[in-house]
């Protein structure tokens, strides 16, 4: 389970903890306890993702977690992932778009560097994220990424750049055309991502890929629904078996 940006493998413990079956969840570099070591490039990252999954793994990842699960996905030897879970995950901008935000993240990056908890506040701040805010939880998430990106936040700011949706390739064809059985996840209140796995579906003349659109929840589905989900994950997998 690969979490997304300025998260830790710890993320997904909620979600660790409901599974009857082993599960790992690895901190992304600049991340977590890898706050010192940031991402070399994304198709660097994506390798060192490859490396360590087992054969027949199902790999699921939220947001820049689920852009790299797609490419790590894509990249492996045959028979590596036997399945896919996307959660509010882009599979890839346009070269227009690319450039302007690589643009875009290396100004973001500036500002995180510089002062990291003004960044993720104005980050969060974002109407992505609205019913993020309203989660109980939230300040106490938000106290703890502020502390982490404030250990090193050179290293953060490199890997926000490194891992960009600019420096990502498009791989809603591949991913159209892969064989690897693959669940889309992105929440009713999210309207840019809902519609984005959609439209991936609707590009889907195969039926390969499925589409869980989780009622009231906003981008970070397994964070404000845990129950909906699990559930979502379950059915999916053993659907497989």
């Amino acid at each position: 389970m690969i979490h997304g940006s300025f998260g830790c493998g710890a993320d997904w413990r909620e979600i660790a903890s409901r599974l009857d079956r082993p599960s790992y969840a690895p901190d992304l570099p600049g991340h977590g306890t890898r706050p010192a070591t940031p991402a070399a490039s994304f198709s660097a990252t994506v390798d060192e993702l490859v490396g360590i999954l087992p054969t027949g793994c199902d790999l699921v990842g939220y947001s820049l977690g689920g852009r790299l699960a797609l490419a790590a996905a894509l990249r492996a030897p045959r028979g590596t992932v036997r399945s896919l879970v996307l959660e509010s995950a882009h599979p890839g901008l346009e070269p227009k778009a690319q450039r302007a935000r690589l643009d875009e993240d290396r100004a973001r990056a500036e500002r995180l560097e510089r002062d990291p908890e003004d960044f993720l506040r104005e980050f969060y701040s974002a109407p992505l994220f609205a019913t993020f805010r309203e989660h109980d939880a939230f300040e106490a998430v938000l106290a703890e990424r502020i502390a982490r990106a404030q250990r090193e936040p050179a290293a953060l700011a490199a890997t926000l750049v490194a891992l960009s949706p600019g420096n990502q390739p498009q791989l809603a064809n591949e991913l159209i055309a892969s064989a690897i059985p693959t669940m889309l996840v992105a929440g009713e209140k999210d309207q840019k991502y809902a519609t984005l796995a959609r439209d991936l579906l609707a590009a889907d003349p195969a039926g390969r890929l499925r589409l869980a659109v989780v009622p009231d929840a906003g981008h970070n589905v397994h964070f404000e629904k845990p129950d909906d989900f699990v559930a979502v994950l379950t059915e999916f997998q053993e659907e497989l078996a």
